[in-house]
């Protein structure tokens, strides 16, 4: 079990990590990576992941997670889990499961209890599902084996280890960078988490090869334990349980050597030292790894701009590197790395970003902030903070609007103020059209959008269908009462920002309520649209803390003009149709489609 990190598109964000050094080395040379007879399948192991939403006799909720592991004679789907998640002895028993599968993350799919009594020490059960909800190319793997296991090697101490499940309520989340293993013995392994805590039960844990270690049992002072799937295999065979995962091959060794002579090359931007590392979908984890060394990618954003450079960057991208892969920087904030480039004043590289895939809105967290206008949601203000030519930044405009930038029209009703976010927008525009003679399409609704092309190419690296999503999006979410803030009382969904870390980022509109001025505002869905974080620009209000406080000041308060973006946290009701504010189910947010 862990606490929640971060919910991600987890195909970008498990991919970061990498084998341990201490483990078989590579000779240095010019094929600075090595396969070790690799075996590949066209099913990532995330949709082998379900949530599991078990109830009680007394009507209490347990969550946790599982694993699809094949087909059984009978037709159905075998799941693997820890027992605690679906099975309660004594008078508070276990009545009601149901799972939800990652292709199809909406549905909630009864499931039943096919085996639990593996033997008194063994937090192990077997559920199954109708396998005609399982996707057809899905159903074609389990027809053979799918080698995404680790069976057969040992474990090597402070080797990286994923861990995947749902914590606090967020599904599919995975832990950090930090997980490494501390302990082996016959059936387990022990992994340090420093997020270890509720939540994760039944949850897969994974190699930096993304093969299954195993599944998590539980925790005990930021030490979780695994049971190992070579483990699982041999009580399910045993047990005449089918199943179809096989042990799969590494993927990647690389020597300490090796690492750094790569580091080194990213962070100088020289083509001469990065032509040694042919880019390749092998290649881009390790990159992923570097770029969350905060000097590495500082380097890499202020110094790789040659055309040489260029093309090796461009190439690694083919290979699958994701634009839109969050990074941390030295300061551990988290943001994209367009905005890295071109806070380095970096056209070159963010041009190139941009065509690669990045969403053109520069993703940073708002929570706490004093901007009013901030790059995520009026991106074109960048143009006034950095330098060039304007040949280079007529090229920067033309490429933020081809990966999908869009402007939008709001006429402000009488009687109600302009605010300045609203008129900056309008004046970059205007300025911008003339300026670089490069036209900004508008999009005043979330529906139909014109900037598909970010949904599409997201999902064209997670497999997921956010296009499918945008348009489930409501037009308009607003409270039908006045006994609530005003601040949060109405927003209009005007155009998706891009989609980081499994959440989709919508730009809304609002008209002046309370210490909130007519302006934009963020609405941040989670896959499902299960859930919504609110972000507006205001004053003190009430309930809504301070913004010296947010910036983690303590015994300071500020006058009544204080202004940053503030937070309303919301999730769907029972009835789909609506949203209720959390902490305050009786607080119900109507939608307009």
């Amino acid at each position: 079990m862990l606490k929640k990190i971060v919910t991600s598109i987890l195909v970008s964000i498990a991919a970061m990590f990498v084998p341990s050094l201490s483990e078989t080395l590579l000779p240095a040379g010019s094929g600075a990576l090595a396969h070790a007879n690799e075996v590949r399948t066209t099913v990532d192991v995330i949709r082998l992941v379900v949530m599991i939403e078990a109830v009680t006799s007394t009507g209490g909720q347990v969550k946790g997670a599982g694993l699809m592991v094949g087909r059984s004679s009978g037709g159905d789907i075998n799941i693997v889990t820890a027992r605690h998640v679906v099975f309660v002895d004594g008078p508070n028993h276990i009545e009601k499961i149901s799972v939800r599968l990652y292709d199809t993350p909406k549905v909630l799919v009864p499931a039943k209890l096919v085996k639990h009594d593996f033997g008194t020490t063994l937090d192990l059960a077997v559920l199954s599902i109708p396998a005609d909800l399982i996707k057809t190319d899905l159903m074609q793997a389990f027809r053979s084996k799918l080698r995404v296991a680790r069976m057969e090697e040992p474990y090597v101490l402070e080797e990286a280890v994923d861990l995947v499940g749902q914590t606090s309520g967020e599904r599919w989340s995975n832990s950090s960078s930090k997980e490494k293993i501390t302990e082996e013995s016959l059936r387990e392994v022990r992994v340090q988490s420093a997020e270890a805590g509720p939540g994760l039960s039944g949850g897969v844990a994974m190699d930096s090869s993304r093969r299954i270690i195993g599944i998590v049992l539980s925790e005990d002072r930021y030490v979780v334990k695994v049971l190992k799937f070579s483990a699982i295999a041999e009580l399910l065979a045993r047990a005449d349980i089918e199943f179809a995962l096989a042990h799969g091959e590494k993927r990647l060794i690389v020597t300490q050597d090796v690492e750094q002579r790569l580091q080194t090359a990213l962070m100088s931007g020289r083509a001469d030292l990065l032509r040694e590392f042919q880019p390749s979908k092998d290649l881009v984890p390790l990159v992923l790894k570097l770029f969350n060394s905060g000097p590495t990618l500082n380097g890499l954003l202020e110094n790789l701009s040659a055309p040489d450079a260029l093309t090796w960057l461009r190439s690694l991208i083919q290979s699958g590197l994701n634009t839109n892969s969050p990074y941390k920087n030295a300061t551990g904030e988290e943001g994209s790395l367009l905005y890295g480039a071109l806070s380095k004043n970096n056209i070159k590289l963010a041009v190139l970003l941009l065509e690669g895939g990045a969403s053109p809105y520069m993703y940073r967290k708002l929570w706490g902030v004093e901007n009013r206008t901030p790059f995520l949601l009026l991106p074109l203000g960048v143009l006034n903070q950095i330098s060039g030519e304007k040949s280079e930044k007529a090229r920067l405009v033309s490429a933020f609007v081809k990966a999908g930038l869009t402007r939008a029209e709001i006429r402000i009703p009488k009687g109600y103020t302009n605010g300045e976010q609203i008129q900056e927008d309008d004046l970059n525009d205007k300025e911008i059209a003339k300026r670089y003679s490069v036209e900004v399409p508008v999009q005043n609704s979330i529906h139909p959008p014109v900037q598909k092309v970010i949904c599409e190419r997201e999902m064209a690296i997670d497999g997921y269908d956010w296009c499918e999503e945008v348009k489930r999006l409501p037009k308009r979410i607003y409270y039908p009462r006045t006994d609530w803030m005003y601040e949060f009382a109405d927003a209009q969904l005007i155009n998706i920002l891009g989609v980081f870390n499994g959440k989709m980022y919508v730009r809304t509109f609002s008209l002046e309520g309370g210490n909130a001025p007519a302006g934009y505002g963020l609405m941040i869905f989670t896959k499902g649209a299960d859930k919504i974080e609110w972000y507006r620009f205001m004053g003190s209000g009430f309930g809504m803390g301070h913004c010296e406080e947010l910036r983690g000041l303590p015994n300071w308060k500020p006058h009544q003009y204080e202004k940053c973006w503030k937070l309303q946290t919301m999730y769907r009701s029972a009835s789909q149709g609506s949203y209720y504010v959390s902490d305050y189910k009786n607080v119900v947010y109507l939608v307009e489609h």
